[in-house]
């Protein structure tokens, strides 16, 4: 399988995914939910779906549990919405990389406070 036509897929499943979520999902307890990226296999039987989930981490171990629940239905609804012969089996893990620049970005400026306190 060539890697264009991978990251083809890959970027029409993310699409996908983020309109069911958004728009077909009516889960109050998944929240806020961004898919951040989707890696397919090289034989397209498999994504990975990053997800970042604003909130607790209890909020978000509990929405990454409803998407994992209504892996089902979103397979199924991708199979209606992109042309595939096969609708890659979806695996949904969180994505902390948003969470970790914010933490890095909080770092940053405490140090440049302490440093403009020595001068």
């Amino acid at each position: 399988m060539g890697e264009r036509k991978r990251n083809k897929v890959s970027e029409a499943l993310r699409g996908a995914i983020s309109q069911i979520v958004l728009f077909e999902l009516q889960d109050p307890r998944i929240g806020f939910v961004t898919i951040t990226s989707v890696e397919v296999t090289k034989d397209l039987m498999q994504a990975k779906v990053g997800v970042s989930i604003l909130g607790q981490e209890a909020d978000r171990t509990k929405a990454l549990a409803c998407l994992d629940h209504a892996r089902g239905y979103i397979q199924e609804q991708i199979g209606r919405k992109l042309e595939l012969r096969h609708v890659p089996a979806l695996k949904f893990e969180l994505d902390d990389s948003a969470r970790k620049g914010e933490e890095v970005m909080r770092l940053i400026e405490e140090a440049m406070k302490d440093n403009r306190r020595e001068e």
